[in-house]
């Protein structure tokens, strides 16, 4: 085969000067090195020959070579050290075994693998799509994934930190294996890679042609980007993890400026609502913070001589539509009210609102001297969210240690300075999303309302799962039932995101969850006690009092290597709700 019998390969891959081309079933590695002893021939060939076209090739850091064969479920290794330099077959240095129960090895499921790293992928296509993570370096399993859409052209992406991992439509967390977005961007939709901007924050290329492609942000699902693919993108150049092009140019490789920065800021400043408040609001926040800052002398929002500034008219409660929401200011503190025809209804008082803005969606963002707020304005008031940090706090203790009337001498000398290192930290440009609220510091019904609001949040309870973790330990502590009810009843509702993080800490907790909330954990424990595997080819009638649940796909090393086995238990232990159930009869 010479050099220029091979166009239109699909995907490539260069590791330590071997460069392997893919065709479908066709492979070709060519050894770039200067130690090799033909130069008119750098084709390299393998002891077992790539045969089928899932297959999958990949190179581990040090240069070692992995096949993945579908056909005789084994695990090629290839050393590099063992490479040879002339047109000798590359010699196989391990070879391993990949078990998969016969439940797994029917005709309609199909059978994908992929290597991404040190990550080998394998995908079954069944009643759902199940994805195995496995480390080649160890052997062994250490994640799964689950997900109801299916694609034979999209193969796996990691992002830099190997913390997300996009399939098809959807991203998922690496740390717990729970879905984080399910956005459908076509029917042929695919991602292609994971970028770090210049800010440090990553976005997602998604392959959408032939009608686009777009750039998503992993935690504004509502943010995606029109690339145009004229220019920024196309079948003759590739795209780095470091946004940088990569492109033949007359017989040249050539490296440029990946995705133009300044235009993907210009559009994404247009972005500014979304589905959830913790990525929707961090760019108003910020905003509002700068306005303050900028203020030679800062200033309440509502004037003293202003009686009132309605905030939003027309809201309907009951049958009427004659009320209205209006901000007040006061001495000490500034009031929000609920009122028809100058009657109050309804009202809250807050500590001098310094700043607010009314979103599309109808929530209110307040900066008052305590703290950031949200609330939602309905005939409910709801109050979303509520955070300051340490700082602040101290400050504004001390300011109600005084008479609390507004004095712009004192909120000039230590408020500007606080907002400004906030907005060089919790708000700094490289973050996605505003800080995970103060909950447990508030009232009984503010913790009901913001730690629903925070669980009933894709993307907070995805992004914040240590924090919520902490959070529910001191909720469980104090006998907060408002806080630890809705974690349990939203983890029942939530047992088809396969996410087993709240699943392992209800676990944890389970005796004195009984004893504080048992209606809710007989409700848990009715949902919970035998899930099937989407994998599950059926069950049988046992006369034994004891079912075995388990699952037996694992790699072990061949014949090669004296048989010595590499299981997987941590799957029992992660994966507590997706487990074929086989009972034996003794």
């Amino acid at each position: 085969v010479e050099v220029e019998q091979i166009d239109n390969y699909k995907t490539h891959i260069l590791s330590k000067k071997i460069l392997v081309l893919r065709k479908y079933h066709n492979y070709w590695l060519i050894d770039l090195n200067s130690d090799r002893t033909s130069s008119s021939d750098r084709f390299l060939k393998l002891e077992y020959p790539i045969s089928c076209e899932c297959d999958a090739i990949g190179f581990l850091p040090n240069g070692d070579l992995i096949n993945v064969s579908t056909d005789d479920r084994k695990i090629y290794k290839y050393c590099f050290t063992d490479k040879p330099k002339n047109t000798d077959p590359w010699e196989c240095s391990q070879i391993n075994k990949i078990e998969i129960p016969e439940s797994f090895d029917q005709d309609e499921f199909d059978f994908e693998s992929f290597i991404y790293q040190t990550k080998l992928f394998i995908i079954f296509d069944g009643c759902e799509t199940l994805i195995l993570q496995f480390d080649l370096l160890e052997m062994n399993l250490e994640r799964q994934y689950i997900t109801c859409v299916y694609s034979p052209q999209s193969m796996p992406v990691m992002n830099k930190n190997q913390t997300l991992l996009a399939y098809y439509s959807c991203i998922f967390s690496m740390e717990d294996g729970m879905l984080i977005l399910n956005e459908n961007y076509g029917c042929d939709n695919r991602p292609v890679e994971f970028i770090t901007l210049k800010n440090n924050s990553e976005r997602l290329v998604i392959d959408c042609r032939p009608s686009s492609l777009k750039l998503v942000d992993p935690y504004q699902t509502y943010g995606e980007i029109d690339i145009d693919t004229s220019s920024d993108f196309n079948d003759t150049n590739v795209i780095t993890k470091l946004n940088r092009k990569i492109f033949i140019d007359n017989g040249n490789v050539r490296v440029t400026n990946g995705l133009d920065e300044s235009k993907l800021k210009e559009l994404s400043n247009k972005i500014t609502d979304g589905n959830s408040i913790y990525t929707s609001t961090f760019k108003i926040i910020r905003s509002m913070f700068e306005e303050i800052i900028k203020q030679t002398d800062i200033r309440k929002a509502a004037l003293p001589n202003e009686k009132k500034i309605i905030l939003k008219d027309k809201v309907k409660v009951e049958d009427s539509d004659l009320h209205e929401f209006v901000l007040r200011p006061n001495d000490t503190y500034d009031e929000i009210s609920l009122e028809r025809n100058d009657i109050c209804e309804k009202s809250l008082k807050f500590s001098h609102v310094l700043s607010y803005k009314l979103l599309k969606n109808q929530d209110l963002v307040l900066i008052t001297m305590e703290a950031i707020e949200i609330y939602s304005l309905n005939e409910n008031f709801i109050n979303r969210y509520f955070w300051n940090n340490n700082e602040w706090n101290n400050i504004y203790k001390l300011f109600v240690k005084g008479n609390e009337i507004y004095d712009s001498k004192f909120i000039n000398e230590h408020y500007k300075q606080i907002f400004k290192n906030i907005v060089e930290n919790e708000f700094d440009k490289s973050n996605h999303s505003i800080p995970f609220p103060n909950i447990m510091e508030q009232s009984m019904d503010r913790r009901k309302e913001i730690a629903e609001d925070v669980i009933n949040d894709d993307l907070a309870s995805s992004k914040f799962r240590i924090e919520i973790i902490e959070m529910l330990k001191t909720a469980i502590d104090e006998n907060c039932d408002e806080v630890v009810r809705p974690f349990i009843n939203n983890t029942i509702e939530s047992i088809e995101d396969h996410s087993v993080n709240s699943m392992t800490f209800i676990s944890l907790n389970l005796a004195k969850l009984c004893d504080d909330c048992p209606d809710y954990i007989i409700k848990y424990i009715l949902h919970t006690s035998i899930i099937l595997s989407p994998y599950c080819d059926g069950i049988e009638n046992s006369e034994n009092t004891w079912i075995h649940s388990y699952t037996n796909i694992f790699i072990k090393e061949s014949h090669m290597d004296n048989n010595i086995f590499k299981s997987i238990n941590k799957w029992l232990t992660w994966h507590l709700r997706n487990l074929r159930i086989k009972e034996k009869i003794q």
